[in-house]
Parts: structure tokens; sequence; C-alpha cells
């Protein structure tokens, strides 16, 4: 079965992943390339609980393991390690139930399954563990563009918006500064509804925005630091210990109501993936299988 894949982000390399494990001979489309889009940021977390309840999302522990599958995949392929799991750190938290993988420590709660995934080097290394599947920059706008494929499942996170399909999804552009830190960071720490967290060279990311409104999904660093500021006073950062160099940004495609992607056949050969959110990392795996099986 010939399958076309629009949209080279977490969404369409997790579907890409479990159709060639399933025999599909499949071609992906995306005019940015592999993580061009929200899912190109320096550096993701997956963890699995939501907010400040502390309760663990929908399908949580399958979710995590098989996301722990497509790492252990991409790190086995690019022979690099690409994901710190030592863990998490909440700091401002207090979940309604304890679950076996928190633990209290100095500072605050430790989130043991928590992953710090570098995200470029992710998705490249995982893209470059399909054999046989070509990428095509490309912009695709209709199912009528692709009518020599079998099946055709778009990905492509915030470009579902421009497809005409009628689906509950908000976008979100998000941005995060990167920056050296004069301070050791172990692991990634979580506070007031931001991150930081550490990059191998000595670096940090800081993150992330929530911009309902927005003209451009291009980085505005004045923006950037605007909106980060609070985040930065709650790390207690001041501009001798946070250094500014780098600003990134990404839209992302979020569900309306609820958390949960959408997963969806919208034709007799389409079908679409998305509105994973910030969850990407946690879903873009077990939701990338869910349809796999949809589609075969």
């Amino acid at each position: 079965m010939r399958v076309a894949v629009v949209g080279a982000g977490l969404a369409g390399l997790g579907a890409t992943y479990f159709l060639i494990k399933k025999g599909c001979s499949v071609t992906l489309f995306d005019e940015l390339g592999v993580g061009g889009g929200a899912s190109g940021i320096p550096i993701g977390l997956c963890h699995p609980y939501l907010g400040r309840s502390g309760k663990p999302s929908k399908f949580a522990d399958e979710a995590m393991s098989v996301t722990r599958e497509l790492i252990d995949v991409a790190e086995s392929t690019s022979g690099k390690r690409l994901a710190d799991r030592s863990g998490i750190l909440r700091t401002d938290w207090n979940p309604t139930l304890w679950y076996p993988d928190l633990e209290n420590v100095e500072g605050g709660i430790l989130i043991k399954s928590g992953m710090t995934v570098l995200m470029r080097e992710y998705v490249n290394a995982l893209y470059a563990s399909f054999s046989d599947v070509e990428l095509v920059k490309r912009r695709i706008s209709s199912e009528d563009e692709l009518k020599e494929f079998d099946r055709i499942i778009f990905a492509c996170g915030s470009g579902t918006g421009d497809l005409g399909f009628d689906l509950p999804l908000s976008f979100v552009k998000g941005q995060v500064l990167i920056g050296k830190f004069n301070k050791s960071l172990e692991r990634t720490i979580m506070k007031a509804r931001g991150h930081l967290s550490p990059f191998k060279d000595g670096r940090v990311q800081l993150g992330s925005t929530y911009e309902h409104h927005f003209s451009s999904s291009k980085p505005d660093q004045v923006v950037a630091i605007r909106d980060l500021q609070s985040k930065m006073d709650a790390f207690f950062l001041n501009q001798d210990e946070f250094v500014f160099e780098e600003c990134f940004s990404g839209v992302r495609a979020c569900v309306k109501e609820g958390y949960l992607p959408i997963v969806e056949r919208m034709s007799e050969k389409a079908f679409v993936f998305t509105g994973l959110g910030s969850r990407g990392l946690l879903y873009h795996a077990y939701y990338g299988r869910h349809l796999a099986d949809m589609v075969i």
C-alpha cells in the first residue's frame, strides 16, 4: 500500500514509523523539511502528568512506553544520547494523588519518568532510521494533489488550518529563549507553567510563551522576552545569570476542548492526525500506532 504522509514533524514521523512496520510504502511531504515547524523547537519535554492537578494523562503509561521505543530507535541510529532520562523536577506542584514514579527530593517533586529531548536531533535521527522513505519538500493543500496514493495522512500540525477541514482546533504560538546560564543545571526544572532545561553545551532553554494572537509564526524576541519575564522571575533569573542568545518559535495545533489529539478518517482515502498541542512527545508514537492500525 502506498501512503502519503503530509507533515514531517512529530505526528507525521510517528505515523510513518508504524506504517513502515506494517509494510507500507511511505512518502513524506513537508515544504519545510523534517522538524521544520513546532517540532523543531530545540528542547521538548515528555512526562505523563496534567497541569497543576497532577493527574496522569489518558493512556499515559503506554504512551510513554511507545515514545521511549521511538527515542531508542533514534538514539541507535544516531549513536548519540538524544534524551535526558534523569527525570524532571517540579518545584511548585502538589499532586492530588501520589504515583510510583514521583519522588520527594530537595527542591520539589521529581517525575522520575520525565524526559528532556533534543528535538531537532531526535526528529532527524528518527527520519534517518526509515529505509526507502522519500521526503518531498512540497506544500500540499488538498487530497486531490495526491491521487496516485492509496491512503493520505494529513499530519501537518498548524498547517491543518489551511486544508478546509471542520475540526475543533485553535493555534497557539510558542516561543523559547536560549542562553548561557552561569549555574549548574542537572536536569529540567518546571515552575509557573515554564521550564528551564539544560543543553549539553552548558546553555539552557527557557520556555514557553502561549500566544493566541500573533501575526507571524517567525520568532519575535521582543514579545518572547516580554512574555517570558514572569518565568524568569519565577526562576529568580537576572541578566547576570541568564544571557540571552537565540529565540525560536513554533505554532502548535491544539484541540479546543480536552487535550487528546484528533485522529479521524476524513474521506475514503484521507485521514487526519493533529491537535497534539504541547503533548506531542507524549502522544506522537501512541496515536501514530493507532492511526497505522486504522489505515491498514
